[in-house]
């Protein structure tokens, strides 16, 4: 039988199921509660998932608040994280065990050309971080199909700024990330109608 499962670019596609899914690092799987967690072994734990289109984006968001809190405490790279932080990674990483559940369809449409397709971003932004995601609104002959295209987030900068601020920041990395989106799809599906 053929082998079905292939990784790409730190998923694993099912070639069956036309399928992407995260692919769980042996890494990761071998932290121990009883390894020492230093902010060197946190940050090389945390770079071992890569998901350039942001389907794990409001988990990895969380790693990204946690490593800004570790340079806010001025941990040297070899020292122990103090007992409050190193639980929230352990939390953290037990989490990630649940990530390989998580699929969603590698087409953005399962039916055919669509007649008409919409293009949605969502901006929003917290004292913490600033977030971007976009779907694809399709409609068929069959009804309408909604798919997750990209996603973003970034975490707020160490130096506060007011949440009007971070909500223009937001929506301007919306803009971008809209427009990078459309460039690539054009040319496929002709007129792109964009709200957001």
């Amino acid at each position: 039988m053929p082998i079905s499962t292939f990784k790409v670019l730190g998923l694993t596609w099912d070639t069956r199921k036309d399928t992407l899914s995260m692919a769980f690092h042996r890494a990761i799987e071998d932290v121990n509660n009883h390894m020492k967690m230093t902010k060197r072994k946190v940050l090389s734990i945390a770079a071992k998932l890569f998901d350039p289109l942001g389907f794990i984006e409001p988990f990895l968001v969380k790693a990204k608040i946690m490593i800004q809190n570790l340079w806010k405490a001025k941990l040297d790279w070899d020292d122990e994280l103090p007992d409050h932080l190193a639980k929230e990674w352990r939390l953290w990483l037990e989490d990630n065990k649940h990530l390989t559940s998580i699929t969603v369809r590698r087409s953005y449409f399962s039916t055919g050309n669509p007649q008409t397709v919409q293009m949605h971003v969502f901006c929003d932004s917290s004292t913490k971080t600033y977030e971007e995601v976009v779907y694809l609104r399709s409609t068929t002959k069959i009804g309408v199909q909604v798919s997750m295209v990209m996603s973003k987030s970034r975490v707020s900068p160490l130096k506060k700024l007011t949440l009007p601020t971070l909500e223009l920041l937001a929506a301007s990395v919306g803009s971008k990330l809209s427009r990078y989106i459309v460039d690539k799809l054009q040319s496929k599906f002709g007129k792109l109608h964009t709200f957001l």
